[in-house]
């Protein structure tokens, strides 16, 4: 899977007041905190990459060589659990959800998907045989009543959905506004001084990294 993200957004997920607020301590003002605004961005992208979620809504593109498919594959005629027949198109076995890999997707975000042929030709798959399970771990699934994704199988797939809390800095958890601010409040201190380690080249210092951690998305 290759993902690819648009329109990164130049949007500062916290407002003004709360920039001044939480430099004050480095005697910084209000007037000071519009020119923060490159740490602010750094600290946002350390904390999204942590977490592997968009913190302000963006495009997202998925790029699969196939759609995923369960590990074992039953028998043709029945699954034992729900007693109704599995259809296998093409040798093909029973589609699994998609697992979107960025986060969150709110109610009313938009998501496509599009089946590519070997002669690169794309084929929109009809939206009404798709559902999308919105939240923060949100996944693409085909209604039981359709078999569109069986039926290009062999195909590669292009997934593109919008992720992000919102558009404004009001939208964006409390919490993870304050991380970032955290996050950049330490870039500023250690601005120019190649000795410190400790938030820099990516790495979230430790009140960061915890929030970053109760979004992230854990396999068990």
């Amino acid at each position: 899977m290759r993902i690819e993200q648009d329109g990164v957004s130049a949007t500062i997920p916290a407002s003004t007041a709360e920039i001044a607020s939480h430099f004050a301590t480095l005697g910084l003002s209000a007037t000071d905190a519009a020119g923060l605004s490159l740490y602010m961005l750094a600290a946002t992208d350390a904390f999204e990459q942590a977490a592997g979620l968009a913190v302000i809504q963006r495009t997202v593109r998925l790029y699969l060589d196939e759609w995923p498919k369960s590990a074992n594959r039953m028998d043709d005629y029945s699954d034992s659990f729900y007693q109704v027949p599995i259809a296998y198109v093409n040798g093909s076995r029973d589609l699994m959800p998609l697992e979107l890999p960025v986060g969150p997707v709110i109610a009313g975000a938009t998501y496509g998907v599009s089946a590519v042929a070997d002669d690169g030709t794309v084929t929109p798959i009809n939206a009404a045989a798709l559902m999308i399970d919105t939240g923060r771990f949100a996944i693409v699934r085909q209604k039981s009543t359709y078999t569109d994704l069986q039926s290009n199988y062999g195909s590669r797939f292009i997934v593109t959905y919008t992720a992000g809390f919102g558009l404004t800095a009001a939208q964006v958890p409390a919490d993870i506004r304050l991380a970032i601010l955290d996050q950049a409040l330490k870039y500023y201190e250690q601005r120019g001084d190649t000795d410190q380690i400790v938030g820099r080249g990516g790495a979230l210092i430790g009140t960061t990294s915890q929030v970053a951690a109760r979004y992230k998305r854990i396999r068990v």
